[in-house]
């Protein structure tokens, strides 16, 4: 699992190298979907949503997919899911190439 997360940041990384200016943003990660939403700022060059599955799992909840999407819109996050029991993290993404 923490291999895969690696691979995540990789990408991120990846991202970063291919901008002009530097990638910032925010993610939400699911503990139990095993699954993390990044936003990008439109100011990265990439903007929008971005979802990677750092796990077993092929795809996360219904419930955690919408509050990701109302996460970002409204920036209230509920600290856990009801649906799948996760715990929900925000932070923030700041790669400078």
């Amino acid at each position: 699992m923490k291999l895969l997360k690696a691979a995540g940041v990789v990408w991120v990384l990846l991202l970063a190298s291919c901008a002009t200016v530097p990638v910032q943003g925010e993610a939400l990660e699911c503990n139990a979907c095993q699954t993390m939403w990044i936003r990008l700022y439109p100011s990265s060059g990439a903007p929008g949503v971005y979802r990677l599955i750092h796990g077993e799992k092929s795809r996360p909840c219904e419930s955690c997919q919408k509050v990701a999407m109302d996460c970002f819109q409204t920036g209230r996050c509920p600290q856990k899911c009801s649906e799948c029991g996760g715990v929900l993290t925000v932070r923030p993404v700041n790669v400078t190439p």
